[in-house]
């Protein structure tokens, strides 16, 4: 039986809210289950469980939601600040209606899934042990601002807008069908690979900070690839591509299955080799597309 379950029109209070189902007190355990139409106004709403947790609400401002034993799921009518959430096991799981949604410090034993029609940011440390996922239909996707740290164990995202991710670790692109976005900035700590493709029809920036990207899945579609700072980086391409300026500590190697590689910017590899393989794979024997140098190797 649930410690918690409520539904209510609208909660309205002037000072915090703290609902707490735990294990330890026989009398309260069980999930938390809350659906409230009216905006909350406490100070902090925090809530605590051991067995699940699912809030329906159109709350502005979520302190903290900490759960040891079960699934979160959050859904939200409008924008929605979401200062703290804990899962040490289970998954979470956000959608929005309407609106942008920031995260703030946060740790995800499973997997954590965040959907909006707004902009989704952070304002904390992110930890996610699963995929992490995110969609934001045609708004940005900015994670990992300076000063925080962000790690996941893979991460997936399908954006019309912007995408940034800056991760404290190496950074695994998958989880879906594919990640797509109008733009890409990934900086890494650590390497770049990927286990779906990379739909980006705009500019892609790799950084890697001296560490190897490797983003040679048949189903890559990039606009332009910039890499201002990587080991050796390796490229597949569906189509065309255009380098806007590479800066390498090893090789690059760049493949393109059915169109031209150009390279606009400098293309610098320290200690390493350059190989561009224009190619067209739908006839036998393949046809060789062109390789356009306006910048410098």
């Amino acid at each position: 039986q649930a410690a918690v379950a409520m539904n209510a029109a609208r909660i309205t209070t002037t000072s915090d809210v703290l609902i707490d189902a735990d294990a330890n007190d026989a009398a309260n355990t069980g999930p938390i289950t809350m659906s409230v139409g009216g905006l909350v106004t406490a100070d902090d709403l925090v809530l605590n469980s051991d067995l699940g947790t699912t809030l329906n609400t159109s709350v502005n401002t979520i302190a903290a939601v900490n759960e040891t034993g079960g699934n979160i799921v959050i859904n939200e009518a409008n924008g929605l600040t979401l200062a703290s959430f804990t899962n040490t096991a289970g998954n979470v799981n956000v959608t929005l209606a309407l609106g942008a949604i920031t995260l703030g410090n946060s740790t995800v034993g499973g997997n954590l899934t965040v959907s909006a029609v707004g902009p989704i940011t952070d304002s904390g440390n992110l930890s996610v042990t699963g995929l992490a996922s995110f969609s934001s239909g045609a708004n940005p996707i900015t994670l990992g601002s300076a000063g925080e740290t962000t790690n996941f164990g893979s991460v997936s995202f399908v954006s019309s807008g912007a995408v940034s991710i800056s991760e404290d670790s190496a950074t695994i692109i998958g989880g879906g069908a594919s990640s797509s976005a109008a733009s890409l900035t990934l900086t890494s700590a650590g390497t770049i690979t990927q286990t779906q493709p990379l739909l980006i029809t705009g500019a892609t920036s790799l950084n890697t900070l001296g560490n190897g990207v490797t983003l040679t899945l048949a189903g890559n579609d990039f606009g332009s690839l910039t890499v201002p700072s990587a080991g050796s980086v390796s490229i597949t391409d569906l189509d065309d591509i255009i380098l806007n300026g590479i800066n390498l500590a090893g090789n690059l190697q760049v493949t393109t299955a059915n169109g031209p590689i150009t390279v606009n910017g400098p293309v610098i590899v320290n200690g390493g080799g350059v190989t561009l393989t224009a190619t067209d794979v739908a006839d036998a024997p393949a046809l060789i597309h062109d390789i356009t140098v306006n910048g410098i190797i």
